[in-house]
């Protein structure tokens, strides 16, 4: 029996499941999942700089004894823009599992703790990753999602969840103020050679995690409307 696991805004008292019941973590933790892409463009909008987490039923305990999966399983569902419903019923790979418009969107998106101003460009990470020669041709489309796995409650392992959770900066981002912003709301982070946090993982792999130098700066809040 398999861990299942849900997005959980603690501020909001919000919650978001995956519709097509993949509900372990390595079933929707993909990057062209749409359950993910529908967090991603929660935490860029109505979401941002809330405390948000992936809470899974044999997360720790909470201080009062209590679960809170099951504490989030009262909470209800955020209304997500039809803008964004109609859009993930339109979504089209090609023959090669390719979407043009999904690498787009995150193109120039960066996942950002609010709090310790930690940061991954997530545009670059999906790049990095399809073009990575370790990848065979078949897979080079089936990245695994960073967002569940860096903002993953911390508890026992289930089955499906991901298998190698030191390496991935597992968790890193739980119980943080989150965010998803673009290049040009927080422009001191396209600065590379500022960057003084590297996770193993990422570092191996080549990839960038950083710390911004005032983090208290970043626009978190998106005035733009959503466009997928």
């Amino acid at each position: 029996m398999g861990q299942y696991w849900m997005a959980v805004n603690i501020a909001k008292k919000e919650k978001l499941e995956d519709k097509d019941h993949c509900h372990k973590q390595m079933e929707h933790s993909w990057k062209y999942n749409p359950f993910m892409l529908t967090v991603c463009a929660l935490l860029w909008s109505d979401w941002a700089g809330d405390e948000v987490r992936w809470v899974g039923d044999y997360t720790d305990l909470e201080d009062n004894g209590k679960s809170l999966y099951d504490i989030a399983d009262k909470y209800t569902e955020p209304e997500v823009p039809h803008s964004i419903r109609d859009t993930l019923n339109r979504l089209d790979a090609d023959e090669d599992g390719y979407c043009e418009a999904v690498e787009a969107w995150y193109k120039d998106k960066i996942l950002v703790n609010q709090d310790t101003g930690q940061w991954l460009h997530l545009g670059r990470y999906f790049r990095k990753e399809r073009e990575n020669p370790e990848r065979k041709p078949e897979d080079r489309n089936w990245v695994e999602h960073p967002v569940s796995l860096m903002l993953a409650a911390p508890g026992d392992g289930g089955g499906g969840d991901y298998p190698f959770p030191e390496e991935f900066g597992y968790g890193l981002f739980s119980g943080g103020k989150i965010a998803i912003v673009e290049e040009g709301q927080a422009p001191e982070l396209k600065k590379e050679d500022d960057l003084t946090y590297i996770v193993s993982f990422y570092e191996n792999r080549g990839h960038v995690l950083g710390t911004t130098p005032k983090p208290t700066d970043i626009v978190i809040k998106s005035t733009a409307a959503i466009d997928w």
